[in-house]
């Protein structure tokens, strides 16, 4: 899950090297005209990671556009990933949520990288509390978005 401005950069740059990459190859096998079970394998792979990176782009850059209106849970699991979403969504840095929940952006960026799994569930109700008070329709209608 693409989580900044700076994994987004590097994502891209990856998907694009996966898409050249994959380019060459195909026409490398298209001149060789037989095709070599290994490099198939391989081409494969190389398009499943261009796509994974691409859906990640996309998931992102849908949460950007405020595409992430709210959190909808699919079940615990979810609740990591969802908050980051509702950052992204809420078009909030880690520093500025750090700041509403009173704590450090480290501490964010760690709660992060772990989507949330040593956050306890008070401070996983404060940062959801947060986020939604910047999402819900009274938080936009008073200039809450950032």
């Amino acid at each position: 899950m693409i989580k900044n401005h700076k994994q987004l950069a590097v994502s891209k740059a990856q998907r694009d090297k996966f898409a050249a990459a994959i380019a060459k190859l195909e026409g490398e096998l298209a001149k060789r005209g037989e095709a070599d079970p290994i490099a198939v394998a391989y081409l494969a792979m190389m398009r499943a990671d261009c796509s994974r990176l691409g859906k990640q782009i996309a998931e992102y850059e849908l949460a950007k556009s405020g595409g992430f209106e709210t959190v909808s849970l699919s079940g615990v699991d979810s609740i990591g990933s969802d908050l980051v979403k509702a950052r992204i969504a809420a078009n909030l840095s880690q520093e500025m949520l750090a700041q509403m929940v009173s704590c450090k952006a480290q501490q964010i960026q760690r709660y992060e990288v772990s989507e949330y799994a040593s956050a306890s569930l008070a401070k996983l109700r404060q940062i959801s509390a947060a986020l939604l008070s910047v999402l819900s329709p009274a938080g936009r209608a008073t200039g809450h978005r950032r």
